[in-house]
């Protein structure tokens, strides 16, 4: 997988979990930690850094999570512009927040 497809996946999984449509939502879940991880194995996880800019804020949201432990200031920055805004987005990355610094995101262990 390449950042483009990860572009990609990040608004297929914001889109299926606005519609309800849990199936698609998952099996993206399942392929964006998968790249997590092959980025992470490979000192590449900084590759996501201009991401936190994109005109998506979905694309924002999963950069910003896998960034947390990286980047922490800007992931924190973006997790936070992300808060104001309505609907599953906003508490989405309100609860990311409360989480991280709850010590609770095992998966950036």
């Amino acid at each position: 997988m390449d950042n483009y497809e990860f572009v990609e996946l990040c608004i297929k999984k914001g889109n299926a979990d606005e519609s309800g449509q849990y199936k698609i939502g998952n099996k993206c879940y399942s392929l964006l930690i998968s790249y997590y991880y092959e980025l992470k194995a490979n000192g590449k996880l900084n590759s996501l850094m201009p991401l936190l800019k994109h005109e998506e804020c979905y694309v924002r949201l999963w950069s910003a999570y896998f960034l947390l432990n990286t980047n922490k200031n800007e992931a924190e920055k973006t997790l936070k512009d992300l808060c104001q805004l309505k609907g599953l987005i906003g508490i989405t990355a309100e609860m990311t927040l409360s989480e991280w610094k709850k010590g609770k995101l095992t998966l950036l262990m």
